[in-house]
C-alpha cells in the first residue's frame, strides 16, 4: 500500500485499530514507518542560494 494512501486515511480520521482491520497484511509497524517517512520526505532544508556573478 502506498504511504500517500495510508497518511490518507489517517488524516480523515481513520483510527489505526480500522486501517489494520482493513487491510491485515499491514502491520502497526507499517503504520508508523509511514508515519516517519513522511516526517523525513518533509524535513525542513536550508538551502543556501549561490550568488551569482558576471
Amino acid at each position: 500500500m502506498p504511504v500517500a494512501s495510508i497518511l490518507s486515511y489517517l488524516s480523515s480520521g481513520m483510527p489505526v485499530a480500522e486501517i489494520l482491520r482493513q487491510w491485515p497484511e499491514l502491520e502497526q509497524d507499517d503504520i508508523y514507518q509511514a508515519l516517519g517517512y513522511a516526517a523525513w520526505a518533509m524535513e525542513e532544508r536550508v538551502v543556501p542560494l549561490v550568488e551569482v556573478t558576471a
